[in-house]
């Protein structure tokens, strides 16, 4: 301790000499037993670091290292019912909401994929500078994404007639987040569950809404939200809104929808995957649309990404939530990550999306290297980039000299049609939303509605507009599932599509490939190229025909 009493974290070198931290603010606490230090507590840029020691309160003697290093990352975490889920009649509902109800008693488990039993962490205690008892949270801080405003459900019926899923799930999500959430520990009898506080401090619900397209669609869903805490005998703005920046109408409308949610917002967020569809079908008749891997560049999606952190800031949302960027797809590609993931704190994203929490932890060392919150400072005291609605509505048209080499358009609709099958095979044959698949390369890649949504959206633009036929759409399809039924050789659970004549000549009829080519025919027809209607008419009759 010093000369107030307050410790002070201090380390010895080989020759025995001292060194403390160059800021000694960043120390937080500490951990002991016997006398005998064996961890402490660092904080920077708000993110926390735990160091653990060996015996004798040393680092390895022979390289210097700690016993482990625990970095605080996925600090905040959405428990999905949408893009990441297969949930389409009442038995996936209930098995999705008993997890959840695991999840914010604190006392799931499960066995992972090697056998291991997984269980919630508890809260960590240490000890501050002043020996004051502190903790920290062990669990993330849990949001719940329900599906948006176009989907209907059967699950439960009114005079005959399906519902708003919206409705269902936003209403009983929200009273297991409030009902149950109370934290635990060992004295209230819960010795099977971590010892941990509640999921939410002061009592919020972090409802996340997808696919809002007006800012009257978001004003209705605050209305909702009213009906439900009136219902529930919840205060007025316990329930709070994550907006997902994913239409191409909620770009045009997102300060007006700021406007509407106002201090209900906890998070404004891009997602590349369904904003491109969303761009792509909307404006589809303006040509053929670029390459899938050159979208990124597009003038649209750069200016999508800088008018988000733009109106977000303007409307404040960092000062009470977070400004997100979106994910990373090639989930087992950390090189890739580390190098371009670093991208998002730097230009004011202060959260980000992973897949995975190894990603997750890799990712929340650009937090270190970068303080997000100077960087969002120094964009508020700045003139706002000139960012006009024309750069936003630039259709990122093909140019022709990219399909100029033979077989070209036929090696990337292969591609494209690959990708779709491989997600689309566990959705309706196993019921597995969110899969890591390999793609055409063999680079596994974590794949969910909105890549399926893009790659639909592609396949129909450029039938639209001549570059392929239908003809070459279901030959490209059929090769996918031939090449889909190779890689997948020897899995316990795969199921293959096309082993023999007789289930190759029928292939077009397999539910898989149906829900495929429903998919592309919808990019063109339906009125925003969602993919929902054929995988869940195909999921039902899997199961239908199962049962």
């Amino acid at each position: 301790p010093n000369s107030d009493g307050r410790q002070v974290l201090m380390g010895r070198t080989a020759d025995g000499a001292e060194a403390g931290l160059q800021d000694p603010a960043k120390f937080i606490g500490f951990n002991q037993h016997e006398d005998q230090l064996t961890e402490f507590f660092l904080e920077d840029n708000n993110l926390k670091i735990r160091f653990q020691l060996y015996e004798g309160g040393k680092v390895n003697g022979e390289n210097g290292q700690f016993k482990d290093l625990v970095v605080e990352s996925a600090v905040t975490t959405i428990v999905d019912f949408e893009d990441a889920v297969a949930i389409v009649d009442a038995e996936d509902m209930v098995l999705a909401l008993r997890n959840y109800l695991g999840l914010i008693r604190g006392d799931l488990q499960a066995h992972g994929s090697r056998g291991a039993l997984k269980t919630m962490n508890s809260d960590i205690s240490f000890i501050d500078p002043n020996g004051a008892a502190q903790a920290v949270k062990g669990t993330s801080l849990m949001s719940v994404r329900n599906v948006s405003l176009h989907m209907y459900t059967d699950m439960v019926k009114v005079d005959g007639q399906e519902i708003p899923e919206r409705i269902l799930g936003v209403l009983l999500t929200t009273l297991i987040a409030t009902a149950h959430d109370h934290g635990s520990n060992a004295k209230a009898g819960a010795s099977d569950a971590p010892v941990r506080g509640p999921n939410s401090k002061k009592g919020y619900v972090y409802q996340v809404t997808p696919k809002l397209q007006t800012s009257e669609e978001v004003a209705e869903q605050v209305r909702f939200f009213e009906a439900v805490e009136e219902k529930l005998g919840l205060a007025k703005g316990t329930m709070l809104i994550g907006i997902m920046n994913e239409e191409l109408g909620m770009t045009l409308q997102l300060s007006e929808s700021l406007r509407a949610a106002q201090s209900r917002v906890f998070f404004t967020n891009t997602g590349f995957l369904d904003r491109t569809g969303s761009q792509i079908r909307v404006q589809t008749h303006a040509g053929p649309v670029d390459l899938r891997d050159d979208l990124t560049k597009s003038v649209f999606n750069t200016s999508y990404e800088l008018h988000n952190v733009d109106v977000s800031l303007r409307a404040g949302v960092h000062n009470q939530g977070k400004i997100g960027k979106g994910m990373q797809v090639r989930n087992r590609a950390m090189v890739e990550m580390l190098e371009n993931k670093i991208n998002h704190p730097k230009s004011g994203g202060n959260t980000a999306w992973v897949p995975a929490p190894n990603p997750s932890h890799l990712h929340s060392m650009h937090y270190h290297m970068i303080d997000v919150d100077q960087v969002q400072r120094t964009m508020e005291d700045s003139p706002s980039p000139n960012i006009s609605r024309r750069d936003l509505l630039t259709f990122p048209v093909l140019d022709s000299g990219k399909l100029s080499e033979p077989e070209a358009a036929e090696k990337l609709l292969l591609s494209y049609a690959h990708s779709m099958v491989a997600y689309v095979e566990p959705w309706v044959h196993r019921g597995i939303g969110c899969s890591g698949v390999p793609n055409f390369d063999q680079i596994e890649e974590m794949k969910d509605r909105a890549t399926e949504r893009i790659d639909g959206a592609i396949i129909a633009n450029w039938k639209l507009h001549g570059v392929v036929s239908q003809a070459e759409i279901e030959d490209a399809v059929i090769k996918a599932a031939e090449i889909l039924d190779r890689q997948n050789l020897g899995q316990p659970d795969y199921v293959p599509m096309a082993d023999t004549e007789e289930k190759r000549s029928g292939l077009l009829e397999e539910p898989v490939i149906s829900a495929v080519l429903q998919i592309i025919d919808d990019g063109s027809s339906s009125a925003s190229a969602y993919v929902e209607p054929a995988l869940f008419r195909y999921r039902k009759a899997v199961k239908a025909a199962a049962r």
